[in-house]
């Protein structure tokens, strides 16, 4: 009866090491990837929920900084819109005393580099007024929002009157192409 009780224990314990290895081993692996995974999607979630707040603070700070945006839009508008930028002109020089004679628009057939889309329009500027009037004129320029860009200024007397003087100016504007 001792023999039969050895074997059945012997037989019992190589039927639990076969069941162990083609059965739950491959069950026990499965787990382990399982979980990998399980891991794997969790440092992701957490990635997006860090993306997503830095976002969301992002927007906050935009929001409290929406006047500086709004001053960054009048520098660089999203359109050409020659009509304003003459008006801006005409308005400035009027402003500080000197008389518009002539302004011709030029347009950039290219953008300024490659990959940009900002874009540029040339005037070219007449002018009339006395040496003190034009350095108002500038002044008045460079303290606009829109960013404008002085690029050549020629000068001379007119006719006899030394307070006045012919004024030429090639001025640029910059807008962002569609």
């Amino acid at each position: 009866m001792k023999i039969y009780s050895s074997s059945f224990i012997i037989i019992l314990l190589i039927i639990s090491v076969v069941i162990g290895l083609f059965i739950t081993f491959p069950q026990y692996k499965n787990y382990k990837l399982a979980e990998k995974e399980f891991l794997t999607k969790k440092e992701e979630l957490g990635s997006l929920e860090d993306y997503f707040s830095d976002l969301e603070n992002t927007q906050k700070k935009l929001l409290e900084r929406k006047d500086d945006l709004e001053k960054v839009k009048e520098g660089v508008p999203l359109q050409e819109n020659a009509p304003l930028f003459l008006s801006l002109i005409k308005k400035t020089s009027s402003e500080n005393g000197l008389i518009l004679k002539n302004m011709e628009i030029q347009r950039e057939k290219e953008k300024l580099e490659k990959e940009s889309r900002l874009k540029k329009i040339r005037a070219d500027i007449s002018l009339v007024g006395s040496y003190e009037s034009f350095k108002n004129f500038i002044s008045s320029l460079e303290k606009n929002a829109r960013m404008i860009e002085i690029e050549d200024i020629d000068f001379s007397p007119k006719g006899e009157n030394e307070d006045n003087f012919d004024f030429h100016l090639k001025v640029s504007a910059f807008f962002l192409s569609q």
